[in-house]
């Protein structure tokens, strides 16, 4: 049935879709509010508002691109899943490069990493749960939590070394919490936290996990640490 509450206009869109359509992040009243959309494509313009590169794509991108391009199977531009070659492709790039052991059939391949993330909200979090993440965040987490009926928690990173207020973290958990946003670098800050950041955050993460008798994602921050570490050993001084 269309949906006639807005004001008497009517909409063959659920009402639970429209209201979260009009879920207002900074970002978006930005873009709504600001000059930005008419004058980003001026010959002497920088947009420096999403992060595009400024500078054409590397090389070796584009001759993979060219490369792969090329079909090889009567289904090559067909519908895509997890593609087993992908897989072990994928596997076997993350024991060399990183140190990690993944089996192929525990990868998921995914259309970019924003995709992945927002199913892995979709499974993690749900209608009441928290999800914290650090700010000023990247301009999509909030609403890609807000899509899974949770709750975005900021919290302000450290304003004089943008690191990750540990302090913080451990008061905004909560027994509805179900999973923190971390990127490093942090975007937008730029800031690449350290090793004793990291561990200092999986710690409070394993607290909370026997304090409301929930598995947070300690498991996850400490392979992405390990990850790094051994990606570059003497980034930390741990040479």
């Amino acid at each position: 049935m269309p949906d006639t509450t807005d004001e008497g206009k009517i909409h063959f869109i659920s009402p639970q879709l429209l209201k979260k359509l009009d879920y207002q992040t900074p970002i978006s009243k930005f873009y709504a509010s600001a000059t930005y959309m008419s004058r980003r494509t001026e010959p002497e313009s920088l947009d420096f508002s999403l992060g595009d590169a400024h500078e054409m794509p590397l090389p070796g991108f584009v001759e993979a691109l060219q490369r792969w391009s090329v079909a090889q199977n009567s289904s090559w531009y067909g519908y895509k899943g997890n593609i087993p070659e992908s897989r072990v492709t994928v596997s076997a790039s993350l024991q060399e490069k990183r140190g990690l052991s993944i089996l192929p059939e525990d990868i998921f391949m995914t259309n970019g990493t924003l995709v992945g993330l927002a199913i892995c909200l979709q499974i993690v979090a749900g209608e009441g749960d928290e999800v914290i993440i650090l700010t000023p965040p990247w301009l999509g987490y909030r609403r890609m939590v807000y899509f899974t009926g949770a709750v975005p928690v900021g919290v302000p990173v450290d304003t004089s070394t943008f690191d990750i207020n540990l302090e913080a973290i451990a008061e905004a958990i909560t027994e509805r919490t179900r999973a923190i946003i971390v990127n490093s670098p942090h975007n937008p800050t730029g800031k690449i936290f350290s090793a004793r950041t990291l561990e200092g955050l999986a710690t409070i993460l394993a607290e909370a996990s026997k304090l409301y008798g929930k598995r947070h994602s300690q498991d996850a921050v400490l392979m992405s640490l390990k990850s790094f570490l051994v990606q570059f050993p003497c980034f930390f001084g741990n040479c």
